[in-house]
């Protein structure tokens, strides 16, 4: 996931977690420079770049050709330090099980989101006191095959999408970090329909919420 997030990506020669002179906050956190302990929630969604996947290569599909996704790549990775035949080796045994669009979606969503995420909750949780809790949001997105970026706001700031329960849990886990700095304070005392106490995270496991 080093390799992949886009926080890390490029380099200049002072500091090769920095871009273009300014000092990354994945930098900054895995030095231990982050000022204050404020507990924190990272997370995104279960297929951050779907929509993006849809616009660069077409709708989701189970026929998606081994050329068609390398073009792809070269295509989405051109300019980049990566190594496109490095990747497409990384997600082979992916591909082989879910096909090229889902690798090609799961491949722009780990490098655009979801890694440099991890990372970010891997430098907090080892160098600071506060707590961090971690989440996947996987409510499915239109006509796509998993949650898309920001797909999650509509039940965290519940617009009137519908889903009460959920929109309930989630504006009860940020309520309860926000008053009491543990997203489970709030939670015990509304009624969720079950929803599940959240651990904090693991830097060397992977404990979210689902």
């Amino acid at each position: 996931d080093r390799r992949l997030a886009p926080a890390i990506a490029r380099r200049r020669p002072d500091d090769d977690r920095s871009a273009d002179g300014v000092e990354s906050a994945l930098g900054l956190l895995a030095d231990g420079r982050w000022a204050t302990n404020v507990p924190l929630i990272v997370g995104g969604q279960s297929c951050e770049s779907c929509a993006a996947a849809e616009a660069l290569a077409g709708p989701p599909r189970a026929n998606m050709s081994a050329a068609a996704f390398r073009r792809a790549l070269d295509t989405y990775f051109n300019g980049s330090l990566l190594s496109v035949d490095d990747v497409a080796a990384r997600y082979a045994e992916r591909a082989a099980a879910d096909g090229f669009w889902r690798t090609l979606a799961r491949i722009m969503s780990d490098s655009g989101h979801a890694c440099s995420a991890r990372l970010h909750a891997r430098a907090l949780a080892a160098t600071t006191s506060a707590d961090v809790w971690t989440y996947e949001f996987s409510k499915p997105s239109d006509g796509l095959p998993g949650a898309v970026h920001g797909s999650d706001e509509a039940w965290l700031f519940d617009d009137g999408e519908g889903d009460a329960p959920l929109a309930v849990a989630m504006a009860s886990y940020w309520t309860g970090l926000a008053v009491s700095a543990t997203p489970n304070e709030v939670l015990a005392r509304k009624t969720t329909d079950g929803a599940p106490r959240w651990p904090s995270f693991v830097s060397d496991g992977r404990v979210q919420i689902p």
